[in-house]
């Protein structure tokens, strides 16, 4: 019986090798495909121009040969990052709008890679010396893992390799937040390969590939059903190809998996107004309104007072203390503290010192605006309507708009759009007072807040 067993499984291995003559294996897993194989399949149906799996595989036998000696896992990890960012000279560059840096062969090829494929890169790397990384995902971002040595160790690859605790992931994301079980939870390699597909699905979108983004759509949330970032990059790409009902599915249901992701909340929330569920689309901007804004303000330094930061006491030995009145930093990081707790008076006597002692510092413009949006106190936004420097591109409150601070000008025009056929008109004009002064002016706001005047002066 046991030859006849051990027959089978000689034929097995041997079909293998003839169907597949090609297909390389790790030295850690000989019957285990490598995650790079896993994703170069799908990089090479859909980026074919972006996949040089020759250079690939060269470079990975380069790494093998030079690590291979090291037995310490700590150490093979310290090295393997400083090959990546020394050797290889990757960095991070944009995640969204260029596939080149979500596929490893052209991540190594223009040294420019985003969160997710440089987390794969470490993955195929510790594959080839027989080392067994994972990943975890937070609210848009990804990072590696690693559990030896009866431990887990995360490495940030935003920052070189990093070692953050899990306290330092889990001290990102807002209380406010819905209590997600996937957040930093360590993935398997089929929820990586999901995770990658869904960044794909992405950049499809994005380059209006629609049939082949819903291919991937497909295989992406069979590998991860669970990830409702694939169904955000679907619903993009239903929308793109005009169909709003199947895009506002995808959407809702993202929402059901985890409703923090601001972007989601603010499609679905377009959606809804162009079927004209005004009191649905008002609901969704403003969860998608507070959801950027904690986003924004978790992703800035905080400084604790730990047990007696609640203290009136304390809060003023901070106010009157010499290293703040000296340190906008320090001025920011105490005042991002207080806006976390609601105490926004407080987080204003600090935000104005820092405002005494550097006018234009970036930080501190953004926790004003927060700070202004959250007690509706208009002054205490730094810049005016038509104050603005001029300066090339939009610029927000002294500091240039990112991404995120474009999309919160698009979603509170779409709110005040919304309060306004909910005939909430004080609270339009408001709104557009707000965009105005963060955002600069424009024709489309103007006119929306003469008609709500119009409206409201009628009302009254």
């Amino acid at each position: 019986m046991k030859q006849v067993r051990y027959i089978l499984v000689l034929l097995v291995l041997v079909a293998i090798a003839v169907c597949f003559p090609d297909m390389p294996f790790s030295d850690a897993a000989q019957t285990e495909v490598r995650l790079y194989d896993m994703c170069n399949e799908f990089s090479s149906k859909y980026y074919p121009d972006l996949v040089n799996s020759k250079a690939t595989l060269e470079t990975l036998s380069k790494v093998r040969q030079g690590l291979s000696g090291i037995s310490d896992p700590n150490l093979l990890l310290q090295r393997i990052g400083e090959t990546i960012y020394n050797d290889l000279k990757i960095s991070t560059g944009r995640s969204v709008g260029d596939p080149g840096t979500l596929i490893v062969d052209s991540v190594l090829d223009q040294g420019k890679g985003n969160c997710v494929s440089i987390s794969i890169l470490y993955i195929v790397i510790a594959e080839e010396l027989g080392l067994e990384l994972s990943a975890a995902c937070c609210p848009g971002h990804m990072y590696v893992v690693y559990e030896g040595s009866g431990r887990r160790v995360n490495i940030e690859v935003t920052d070189r390799g990093d070692i953050r605790t899990d306290a330092d992931y889990a001290g990102k994301i807002p209380p406010s937040f819905s209590y997600n079980p996937d957040y930093n939870r360590t993935l398997s390699k089929k929820e990586i390969l999901g995770v990658f597909l869904g960044n794909m699905l992405g950049e499809l979108a994005d380059q209006g590939r629609y049939a082949d983004g819903l291919e991937v759509f497909e295989k992406a949330r069979t590998l991860f059903p669970a990830h409702a970032a694939i169904y955000n990059n679907a619903a993009c790409c239903y929308l793109r190809n005009g169909d709003r009902d199947e895009a506002l599915q995808c959407l809702l249901y993202g929402i059901k998996l985890d409703p923090n992701i601001w972007s989601t909340q603010s499609m679905a929330a377009g959606i809804f107004l162009s079927k004209e569920q005004y009191g649905q689309a008002r609901i969704s901007y403003e969860k998608g309104v507070s959801l950027l804004f904690d986003e924004i303000l978790f992703a800035l330094p905080v400084k604790h007072l730990h047990d007696e930061g609640d203290s009136q006491a304390a809060a003023q030995n901070v106010l009157v203390s010499e290293h703040v009145n000296n340190c906008v930093s320090c001025c920011n990081a105490y005042a991002n503290y207080y806006l976390r707790l609601e105490k926004y008076q407080l987080a204003v006597e600090l935000l104005n010192k820092a405002k005494a002692l550097e006018p234009d510092n970036a930080d501190t413009s953004r926790l004003l605006m927060l700070a202004a949006y959250r007690t509706a106190d208009l002054d205490l936004i730094l810049q005016k309507k038509g104050e603005l420097p001029a300066q090339p591109g939009n610029v927000v409150v002294g500091f240039h708009l990112d991404m995120s601070e474009k999309s919160l000008c698009g979603m509170l025009h779409g709110l005040a759009v919304a309060n306004y056929y909910e005939k909430e008109f004080e609270k339009t004009i408001w709104l557009i007072d707000f965009i105005n002064r963060v955002g600069g002016d424009n024709v489309e706001n103007q006119k929306l807040r003469g008609d709500a005047c119009l409206k409201l002066e009628i009302t009254q």
